[in-house]
């Protein structure tokens, strides 16, 4: 299956190699097949599980005496590094207490405000606190990017406010004055 694997990788066929080469390791996993499962991860676009079996791949080569498996997987680790986009999610001043998530999965406080290394592609942050509209916003990562997200949640409009007239005998009427961002405005009712 191995060499089967190295066949479908110098045709292309990344994904193919990558379905034998899983195989081969449920079997047995040597630096070899560590350094071939992430060359197709690589391929496929899946370069955060990529850069872990590099590593792997480099660390077990280095205890069995494989200086050229070791080398290797050290050069693409670094070529790596540079292409994984990163996401940092952080919490705004009125989101100190909310829930936030990655995609679905919760995010705890551990992994607010650091650079989260992800794979190229699509995320939804959404984020929920009580009595506040969620946050949902949608971020797209490109290779080598870096996006920075701040949870924010809008400010309620504030509410409208009654004021009676002096009376003074001229005018029974009321006015409703809306107060937004320090400017008012009034209607007659």
């Amino acid at each position: 299956k191995f060499q089967k694997a190295l066949a479908l990788q110098t045709a292309g066929d990344w994904t193919g190699a990558l379905v034998l080469l899983k195989e081969v390791a449920e079997v047995k996993t040597t630096p070899q097949v560590l350094f071939n499962i992430a060359l197709c991860e690589e391929n496929v676009g899946q370069l955060v599980a990529a850069l872990g079996h590099y590593e792997l791949a480099a660390a077990d080569a280095r205890e069995a005496g494989l200086p050229l498996v070791e080398r290797e997987s050290i050069e693409r680790l670094s070529q790596l590094r540079a292409r994984i986009p990163r996401l940092r999610v952080e919490r705004g001043a009125s989101a100190a207490a909310a829930q936030v998530s990655l995609g679905g999965v919760e995010l705890g406080d551990s992994a607010l405000g650091k650079d989260l290394p992800l794979d190229p592609g699509s995320y939804q942050i959404q984020a929920t606190a009580p009595g506040k509209e969620p946050f949902v916003r949608d971020v797209r990562l490109t290779e080598g990017g870096h996006v920075t997200v701040t949870v924010e949640f809008a400010a309620p409009p504030p509410p409208p406010v009654v004021v009676d007239e002096p009376s003074d005998g001229s005018s029974g009427q009321r006015v409703l004055a809306w107060v937004s961002g320090g400017v008012g405005l009034a209607g007659l009712s």
